[in-house]
């Protein structure tokens, strides 16, 4: 019995802890999609944002993520590679966003 209270404690602890580094690394690329003048342009401040986990977990390569993002300005989808900086810090690498008009930029600010 006690083996079992052990075990069931210990689960939960791991699901905490994992759900609550999701969610710190998710405002750490929320911060880096803030920063990003190609988002600040076409969304404005953001107001919300929120992983598309079935986009996601269709993209290739492990560090693409895809947000529904809405800011002052438009919403859209943003799409792209986050590279970490530090154990604080996530970076936007390369990528996209697709704003809901149809309009498709380049995130680091080239020619599509």
């Amino acid at each position: 019995m006690l083996k079992a209270r052990f075990l069931i404690l210990s689960t939960l602890t791991a699901v905490a802890l994992g759900s609550l580094g999701c969610q710190m690394l998710e405002e750490q690329m929320a911060d880096a999609m803030r920063a990003n003048p190609v988002i600040q342009a076409h969304i404005g401040d953001l107001k919300s944002y929120e992983m598309d986990m079935l986009r996601t977990g269709n993209e290739p390569g492990e560090n693409v993520f895809a947000f529904r993002v809405e800011g002052t300005k438009g919403s859209g989808l943003v799409v792209a590679e986050f590279i970490t900086v530090s154990a604080e810090e996530e970076e936007i690498a390369s990528g996209v966003l697709e704003m809901d008009s149809g309009e498709v930029f380049d995130l680091m600010g080239g020619d599509l």
